[in-house]
């Protein structure tokens, strides 16, 4: 199978991260649910652009957090003869530290695809994904529109789940999923 995954938030952890640079540079403890997917009520947004850009965009993106369970899993799913795509919104000056991340954990993966290259359903479908993990609903949900396409979402908050959309909020509960598809 081909399996497309997400980078920030399910192959990486960025909110200690986030929340640092909240700390560091505003002086507001928050908790990971209060600047997830463009949530700004609690910086406003040029502060989070400036995080945005500062984390992602600067040599500080290399201490992004690599989920140590998805090396295994994607290792796992790899040696199963699975094709593993690495599909980001970053645009190039926030991929190429994406890459490098990924190079320095030796994450297992076939091939890297930023917004560079079309938005994610465009993605997908060009590479024939068959399944795609985001941790972001309204993605998955853009996605939808690609036939016979299985969305999982990496519900690290437990969030209430869109319909026609798979809640996972483990790694080892992704694996068990995605084996069970194959």
């Amino acid at each position: 199978m081909k399996l497309g995954f997400d980078f920030d938030g399910v192959i990486t952890n960025p909110f200690d991260l986030k929340r640092q640079w909240i700390l560091d540079n505003i002086g507001i403890e928050v908790i990971p649910e209060q600047v997830s997917h463009n949530k700004t009520a609690v910086i406003g947004k040029d502060a989070y652009e400036r995080m945005t850009l500062d984390i992602y965009a600067s040599d500080l993106a290399l201490k992004n957090t690599i989920r140590p369970e998805a090396i295994v899993v994607m290792a796992s799913l790899k040696r199963r003869g699975n094709e593993i795509y690495v599909i980001t919104a970053r645009p190039n000056n926030q991929a190429r530290y994406a890459r490098q991340l990924l190079a320095m954990h030796n994450v297992p993966h076939d091939c890297f695809y930023n917004t560079e290259y079309g938005p994610k359903d465009k993605v997908c479908r060009n590479l024939g994904v068959d399944v795609f993990v985001d941790d972001s609903q309204s993605t998955l949900l853009e996605i939808s529109v690609v036939p016979k396409i299985k969305l999982i979402f990496f519900n690290v908050f437990r969030e209430e789940v869109a319909p026609g959309l798979i809640s996972v909020s483990s790694w080892e509960e992704l694996e068990r999923l995605v084996c069970n598809m194959c």
